[in-house]
């Protein structure tokens, strides 16, 4: 057993082999949180109050990251998990380094993207494969709800100290202390064990996959789902401070949201483990459909709380089930750990790179139009790729003509 029977919830990490994966990982993510949310501000004051150039310079990301994430997904199974998130990091560093020299240096904006895709494509597909690898598929929900608390616990208090820290010193040191985190992430992941998991697909046959017969429904509700994802992550952000909301109240909005995320994700946990992951996953996406609604109507600060704590919880009853699932039929693969990883950081990051190239179009055909136009289209979406999640409940069978380069056996 990889996970011993806790005395108490954290024990589900204190007692593992990889603890230092996951200590790694929420100092990490406390310092990506510290400035995550003010990403957009930057880059939107940075371009002139430009909202095209901000969309399609983070449309180059997505996209750069669902092209080039099968050859992340090889360079884990050769050199391991541990060693391609210690690759990674370097890379985010060189990310908000790019930002800081950009205030001097302009044209090194240009390559910052490159740094992001660098560390998404090393990062990402190795973190989890190791937690769809080493956790229990019974007690998943829970084991992914318990590495949520841990690293919300930074989470919350991030957009405040952020906040803060712009208020009072601006965007450059708060880009110096973020790099600086980053930089002491690296120290337990050092300490960590090495794991390799197994992943041949060839390029083609990573990217092929999202147009096969079977895979192709699952393919659109995940298109759909990044879709959602992509303008809660950078349009919401951008629609607040355009109407005025200042730093503090930016991240007091972020901070409550989190918060009652926090405290609605051991029932999430309990739900995912005693439910169908699909069945529930697709109950959160159509809460968080009416929850993007709401962000229709926001006028000011409090009605921005109430849209954005009624969209978490929606969003925190769809991400875990369906992350799970991921996990499940990653646990259950044997010649092809990982192919289902890859191929959901392949779809989802392609819906997330379409919406942010039509945003950038949108915005450069019609510079005054509001972002609010876009909360629509999440709201759709999300519901959508709820309906559609159905498919996921059917897994799909062992076919005859399926080689090496093909399916895989399990899925």
């Amino acid at each position: 057993m990889i996970f011993h029977r806790p005395k108490h919830i954290f024990n589900y990490f204190i007692h593992r082999s990889v603890d230092e994966i996951y200590y790694s990982v929420g100092l990490r993510r406390f310092g990506i949180q510290l400035v995550g949310l003010y990403e957009p501000i930057f880059l939107y004051t940075f371009f002139g109050n430009n909202l095209s150039k901000v969309f399609f310079f983070f449309a180059f990301i997505l996209g750069g990251h669902s092209l080039l994430v099968p050859l992340g997904g090889r360079l884990m199974a050769r050199y391991g998990v541990k060693h391609s998130m210690l690759l990674s990091i370097p890379f985010l560093m060189a990310f908000y380094l790019l930002l800081f020299f950009s205030g001097k240096l302009a044209w090194l904006i240009y390559l910052a993207p490159i740094a992001a895709i660098l560390y998404r494509i090393t990062f990402l597909p190795a973190f989890h494969a190791d937690f769809a690898k080493l956790s229990s598929r019974k007690k998943r929900g829970k084991q992914l709800s318990f590495l949520n608390v841990i690293t919300l616990a930074g989470s919350i208090a991030g957009p405040l100290i952020g906040a803060f820290i712009l208020t009072e010193f601006g965007f450059h040191i708060l880009f110096i202390i973020v790099t600086v985190i980053l930089l002491l992430s690296m120290i337990p992941l050092i300490l960590s064990i090495e794991i390799k998991p197994h992943y041949q697909d060839s390029y083609k046959s990573a990217i092929g996959l999202i147009f096969k017969k079977g895979w192709r429904l699952k393919t659109l509700s995940l298109m759909l789902y990044g879709i959602d994802s992509g303008i809660s992550v950078n349009f919401w952000p951008l629609f607040l401070f355009i109407i005025a909301i200042n730093y503090a109240n930016l991240g007091i909005i972020s901070s409550i949201s989190l918060l009652l995320s926090l405290a609605i994700i051991f029932y999430t946990a309990h739900a995912t483990d005693k439910y169908d992951k699909i069945k529930v996953f697709r109950s959160g996406c159509f809460l968080a459909s009416l929850g993007q609604i709401a962000k229709i109507f926001v006028q000011g600060a409090p009605s921005a709380v109430a849209a954005q704590s009624f969209l978490q919880i929606g969003d925190t009853l769809d991400t875990t089930p369906l992350t799970a699932y991921i996990y499940d039929t990653t646990q259950r693969e044997r010649i092809h750990e990982g192919r289902f990883i890859i191929f959901r950081e392949i779809v989802q990051n392609l819906g997330t790179f379409f919406i942010y190239a039509f945003a950038g179009f949108f915005f450069l055909l019609f510079p005054d139009s509001r972002i609010v136009v876009f909360f629509p289209i999440a709201a759709l979406s999300i519901f959508l790729a709820g309906i559609l999640g159905k498919v996921f409940e059917k897994r799909i069978t062992e076919h005859k003509d399926i080689i090496k380069g093909e399916l895989g056996d399990h899925m």
